[in-house]
């Protein structure tokens, strides 16, 4: 089981084409990064069938402007 305990330490991230230290991150355990992550992976998820919903629309509501005239 992953550990709850708060790693306060962090590492540096690089720029990849430089190579400089653009900033820091913390260095957190799988538990913590899950739960910072899984509200916006629900948000993509949300956004993505909203996204799918109104292509379909869209595609709806041109078929019917080009029948009508």
């Amino acid at each position: 089981m992953p550990s709850r305990t708060l790693d306060r330490s962090t590492f540096d991230v690089h720029d990849p084409a430089t190579g400089a230290v653009v900033g820091t991150c913390p260095n957190h355990g799988e538990t913590a990064v899950v739960a910072a992550i899984a509200p916006s992976s629900l948000t993509l998820t949300t956004f993505t069938r909203s996204a799918r919903i109104d292509t379909v629309v869209d595609r709806a509501v041109s078929a019917l402007h080009a029948r009508i005239g």
